[in-house]
């Protein structure tokens, strides 16, 4: 399951030398209402399980496997010069982090295009605890 020594093994798999600390939270995508009424109780494998973690040097988003907990492959990085800034807005129930990205140099695409044609996952919208801004 997860927990603090799986994610610092993971965190010491893909850090930097130079990275000299690693903050980071959990959040998880629900699956839609329609998924439940279709799926059953099955529909738990739908929710995405991500860990989010902030760094000096980038941010980087990974997603869990929901049965594991471990790190199943798909990941998103933003070095730290692309991001226009952070914004943490705490809830009574849960808090929410705004990325503000700046244009990328991948032409055409945006952060969120660039990301959803590489990943089985999307990344988290609006409504989740952590959005990106573009």
């Amino acid at each position: 399951m997860l927990n603090n020594n799986v994610l610092d093994e993971l965190f010491n798999e893909v850090a930097y030398e130079d990275e000299s600390y690693f903050y980071y939270f959990y959040t998880m995508k629900m699956a839609a209402t329609s998924e439940y009424i279709k799926f059953g109780p099955g529909a738990f494998l739908e929710n995405q399980h991500q860990v989010i973690c902030f760094t000096n040097k980038r941010i980087m988003m990974f997603e869990l496997n929901p049965l594991t907990g471990k790190f199943n492959g798909n990941k998103i990085i933003i070095d730290i010069e692309d991001v226009e800034g952070i914004k943490v807005k705490r809830g009574l129930i849960k808090s929410k982090v705004i990325v503000g990205v700046l244009p990328t140099k991948r032409g055409k695409h945006t952060l969120r295009e660039f990301w959803e044609e590489k990943s089985r996952f999307s990344l988290p919208k609006e409504s989740s605890a952590f959005s990106i801004i573009e």
